[in-house]
This record gives C-alpha cells, sequence and structure tokens, in this order.
C-alpha cells in the first residue's frame, strides 16, 4: 500500500495557468512509476490517500494517465466509484481515494466501502476530511 497526499488546488482539469497543476502533474510521474512496478511484479496493491483530485470524474486527465492498463495489472479501480461524498455538504465528490490494482481490486470484499462521518454536525467535524476505507478479504 502506499499512502499520499497529492498537491491541492487542483482538483479538476489542467489549467498549465494555475500554479498548482503543474505540481500536481509533476507529481504524476512518479505515482505512475510505483504503480507499474508493483503491477509488473505482480503485486496486490493500492494507493490510498488525499488525492486531492477528483479522479472518479468522467476523463479526469490525472486518473486516465495512471489507469492506462500497461503493464498488465495496471488496470485501476476507485473504490467506492459512483457514490457521492457525504462529509461535506457543499462538495459530493470525493478526493481522497483508494485506488487499487486488479489483484488487490479481485480481493475487494463486494459492498465494503465506506465514508466515516464523524457523527457530528459538519462544523464539529476535526478535519476537512472524512475517511473512506475498503475490507480485504485476504
Amino acid at each position: 500500500m502506499l499512502g499520499v497526499h497529492l498537491k491541492s488546488g487542483c482538483n479538476s482539469g489542467n489549467a498549465p495557468t494555475d500554479r498548482d497543476c503543474p505540481v500536481l502533474f509533476s507529481q504524476l510521474p512518479v505515482l505512475e512509476r510505483w504503480i507499474d512496478a508493483r503491477a509488473g511484479e505482480g503485486y496486490a496493491f493500492a494507493v490510498l490517500g488525499d488525492w486531492n483530485r477528483r479522479i472518479a470524474a468522467r476523463g479526469d486527465a490525472f486518473y486516465s494517465e495512471i489507469d492506462d492498463g500497461d503493464p498488465v495489472g495496471a488496470d485501476l479501480d476507485i473504490a467506492g466509484d459512483g457514490r457521492a461524498a457525504a462529509c461535506k455538504a457543499r462538495y459530493r465528490e470525493f478526493i481522497d481515494h483508494i485506488v487499487t490494482g486488479a489483484v488487490a481490486t479481485s480481493l475487494v470484499q463486494p459492498g465494503s466501502f465506506d465514508e466515516y462521518r464523524y457523527g457530528l454536525p459538519e462544523a464539529q467535524h476535526p478535519s476537512d476530511h472524512c475517511p473512506v476505507s475498503v475490507t480485504f478479504r485476504l
């Protein structure tokens, strides 16, 4: 598993005039090399954490680059894909993600994706992020 906290401020698109997008996209080759190495070794792997990006959005430029299926096993899956985020009322898309390679995807317990929402009014949340999780069958 690789924990990430990618550059904030470029949650969608790739505006070269936005000072945050070039920084985020400069992180992409490092992440892709790690993913490709794990897939090439045949490992079950996951990349999880604060992506600071709406990678589940259709055609996201950042995610499209890393989800190229090359090498074999590097075909990626976003846990909870298709679910709306519920942590903050004004944000309906996740920026915290669990992304799994093909082997790890086969080990995810179906329906196990969860978003922990603290059980408190939004103004009392201890963070502006809510943790996400899945259960792996081992």
